[in-house]
């Protein structure tokens, strides 16, 4: 796309999230620093939260702040240990107000 847009974008009550998905057969998922600002730009154009979702194989569905992001040159790594750890599981992701 030409313009910058996140995979997963929703609302509810006045309130709305912009996700940028990421999943991975291995331990460690990679997402670019270019995708992480772009869907910073596009949520704070469309006031929203940006979120990362992760997903390794056979793990539920985390959810990262892209503040959590450890940045190794000009990409971030997100391994299944840290979106285990500090990321928000699906089920209670989905009950946030």
């Amino acid at each position: 796309m030409p313009l910058p847009c996140p995979d997963l974008l929703a609302g509810k009550k006045g309130k709305s999230i912009a996700v940028e998905c990421k999943s991975s057969k291995s331990n460690r998922a990679i997402i670019s620093q270019e995708q992480v600002e772009e869907l910073k730009e596009f949520a704070k154009g469309f006031g929203a939260q940006s979120w990362i979702g992760v997903r390794f194989d056979k793990t539920d569905w985390h959810f990262i702040e892209p503040k959590q992001l450890k940045k190794e040159n000009k990409h971030h790594s997100i391994t299944k240990e840290f979106a285990l750890k500090k990321g928000i599981h699906f089920k209670e992701f989905i009950k946030r107000k």
